[in-house]
């Protein structure tokens, strides 16, 4: 009886260790912000310059199918003579380019992102760690395309095409009058505010490099 008095202080020390190392779950380890984010103002700027530049694509292909249409309308004889009738359309389009400028897209294509799985894998821990401070439920990562600004800053990926990633999620309410604050959810799934987005991949050298890249 006294030998199995005696190792209680051992056996409650063994427990304790047991419980300790237990508790220290790899997920409650601090995440720091990882390399190679952008701040939501950053992002912002590069999914409204992709979008510009789309627009303006189009605006130029709708110009240009117009142009096609006023050809294929010419009788034969005009046909016979298109030089003057193609340069009337072409003077029109020009007149037209004076009086609604486009600004001409000139971003640098880019084929493919590469992440590697420790950055994808951090970056998710660290979006879980964030959101969770932020009170909101992480339900999964939405991928934008975005267009780097011409800046020094940005180095090689100064205009160029890209993607990103933004952490999406519901934020978290608590039902007023329940002692337990039972946890209910928004039903909108939009992406989480004041968190860093994921970009600075690597793409391919040439950066137009397609499918399968060895």
């Amino acid at each position: 009886m006294k030998k199995a008095i005696t190792r209680i202080p051992t056996i409650m020390l063994m427990m304790g260790i047991l419980f300790f190392m237990n508790s220290c779950d790899p997920e409650d380890v601090k995440i720091d912000k990882p390399d190679g984010t952008l701040t939501p103002t950053e992002a912002t700027t590069l999914s409204k310059n992709f979008v510009k530049d789309l627009e303006t694509y189009d605006e130029i292909a709708k110009r240009y199918f117009l142009l096609l249409e006023e050809l294929q309308g010419l009788d034969v004889k005009q046909q016979a003579a298109l030089r003057g009738p193609v340069g009337e359309m072409m003077q029109k389009m020009v007149k037209q380019q004076q009086e609604e400028p486009l600004v001409k897209p000139t971003f640098q294509l880019s084929a493919s992102i590469a992440y590697s799985v420790n950055e994808l894998d951090t970056y998710m821990k660290y979006a879980k760690q964030q959101a969770d401070s932020l009170k909101y439920d992480l339900t999964g990562f939405r991928i934008y395309f975005g267009v780097f600004p011409k800046d020094k800053k940005y180095d090689r990926k100064s205009n160029e095409l890209t993607v990103f990633i933004s952490p999406t999620g519901v934020k978290r309410k608590t039902q007023e009058g329940n002692m337990f604050s039972t946890l209910l959810f928004q039903e909108t799934n939009g992406d989480i505010p004041g968190i860093d987005l994921k970009e600075f991949g690597e793409d391919w050298d040439p950066p137009t490099a397609t499918y399968p890249i060895q």
